[in-house]
């Protein structure tokens, strides 16, 4: 028997060795931004770039999405478009911000709604240097299970970056690693940082 047991360590040595030093996860850049994130190998992930279908819009006006999903329920879907200057605006973007987080609760504590708001929160937090403001809500739609719903935003290098992050109670787990994905993501350093509220 000492042969049999001394052939298991030799076997898992050699699997340790063969598996040393591989990456267990692929990178993302955006380009306009040069910002990279990394996600697991196994990650279902759909990148493309969009241009508006209005011919009104200028035709630099791209924006640039990636959605890292388990299903249509579970997902990240993070996009980076220019921040343009616009002459219409109603409102600075800081006061935007917050009739937007108004909006999405008003949406499902009217009377109508099968879906019910149960908490809310804002905060932001600062990711290698860039600082995201973050909306964070529960909500449960009639029949299913709580999902949990961040919102976040951000302004770098004269672009917007907007992350909608979605799951489940059943999927926390995977929550923790979407989060995860963006808290370790990478700015480039070269790039002009700009974080105005206006």
């Amino acid at each position: 028997m000492p042969f049999m047991t001394a052939f298991k360590i030799l076997v898992l040595q050699l699997i340790s060795l063969a598996t040393f030093g591989q990456d267990s996860t692929k990178g993302i850049q955006f380009s306009q931004i040069d910002w990279k994130l990394s996600v697991p190998l196994n990650a279902n992930i759909h990148s493309s770039i969009r241009q508006d279908t209005i011919k009104q819009i200028a035709s630099n006006y791209i924006k640039e999405r990636v959605i890292i999903e388990k299903d249509k329920y579970n997902t990240c879907s993070i996009k980076v478009k220019p921040s343009e200057p616009d002459s219409l605006k109603a409102m600075p973007d800081a006061e935007a911000w917050e009739q937007s987080k108004k909006i999405i609760a008003l949406t499902y504590t009217q009377r109508d709604s099968e879906t019910k708001f149960l908490d809310s929160v804002s905060s932001f937090e600062v990711i290698d240097g860039v600082q995201f403001d973050i909306f964070f809500y529960k909500i449960q739609p009639a029949n299913y299970s709580i999902f949990n719903v961040y919102i976040l935003h951000a302004k770098y290098d004269l672009h917007d970056i907007n992350i909608d992050l979605s799951y489940d109670d059943s999927n926390l787990d995977l929550g923790k690693q979407f989060l995860e994905i963006i808290r370790s993501s990478k700015f480039d350093r070269n790039s002009k940082l700009v974080h105005d509220k206006n």
